[in-house]
């Protein structure tokens, strides 16, 4: 009888740990109208990507850029070292990938993904 209790006290103690994408210190999966996510890459093939996150937010000064970059819970800028990591990352969220689009953006292009 106890084995019941005590799995659906493990159950219900690791499912808020699932699903959480912080921009900022903001768990984004938690606010129920947010349906889409804007990512850009920071970062070359010498150091691990920044992602910025654009979920609606309003717009981040470049003071301010740490408030829409992909952080852990406790605040801390995550790095990934290759895009496929971050949708790898981003799918085990919960999250799905809908469009890949190309931008020109000073000069160059700036790919864009929902």
């Amino acid at each position: 009888m106890k084995t019941i209790p005590t799995l659906l006290l493990l159950l219900g103690l690791t499912a808020p740990l699932s699903a959480q994408v912080y921009v900022g210190d903001t768990d984004i999966n938690q606010l129920d109208y947010v349906e889409y996510l804007q990512i850009d890459f920071h970062g070359d093939w010498t150091t691990p990507f920044v992602v910025i996150a654009d979920y609606g937010q309003p717009p981040c000064t470049n003071r301010q850029r740490a408030l829409c970059r992909l952080c852990d819970e406790h605040g801390n800028e995550r790095r990934f070292f290759s895009k496929m990591e971050v949708f790898n990352f981003l799918d085990a969220q919960g999250w799905e990938h809908r469009e890949t689009y190309q931008t020109m953006y000073l000069d160059h292009l700036d790919d864009v993904h929902l």
